[in-house]
């Protein structure tokens, strides 16, 4: 699996209109954390893989806080 963009993953924000806030919130990772990623850091696997399976599946960063 490819690495995750700063691109994808602001497209991902624009996708579910969330801030940064709240996607940091849904992930369990920080503002600072979020914004990084937003501005070219380089994103975790992990949180890749979340956000890339989120988006397959139709889930938004709300349905997170139901499991």
């Amino acid at each position: 699996m490819k690495p995750m963009s700063d691109r994808e993953y602001r497209a991902a924000l624009d996708h579910w209109s969330v801030t940064q806030g709240t996607l940091a919130e849904a992930l369990q990772i920080s503002i600072r954390s979020s914004n990084s990623y937003a501005n070219g850091a380089p994103i975790p696997f992990h949180v890749a893989v979340l956000i890339r399976l989120m988006r397959r599946y139709d889930l938004n960063p709300a349905d997170l806080e139901k499991l």
